[in-house]
């Protein structure tokens, strides 16, 4: 008997099981979590491994961020005021939403 592949991958379904694409799913969630982290503190991971933290005042489709009362938090923990700030997207690893 040969050894078969079982495919346990399911497509992923929308409320009416349509198929959704994965990059469509993942740039909904994004912009769910985005929305509801406006007003809230984020850390924000950037290319070059600098660290921010600051209040999401809002986020356009490419994921450039307004933050205020921002931070440069550094490698031992400290900070450093940077105040208002716009991040631009395509300069963004990770963005971490406060917990809850």
């Amino acid at each position: 008997m040969s050894a078969g592949y079982v495919n346990l991958i399911k497509p992923a379904c929308d409320a009416q099981s349509q198929p959704v694409h994965l990059d469509t799913m993942s740039a909904d969630m994004a912009i769910k979590a985005l929305e509801t982290s406006v007003g809230k503190v984020v850390l924000i991971k950037l290319k070059g491994g600098k660290v921010i933290r600051g209040s999401l005042q809002g986020f356009d489709q490419h994921m450039n961020l307004s933050l205020e009362k921002a931070e440069d938090i550094s490698a031992d923990g400290k900070s450093a005021p940077l105040g208002t700030l716009i991040v631009r997207g395509d300069n963004i690893i990770m963005i971490s939403p406060p917990p809850g």
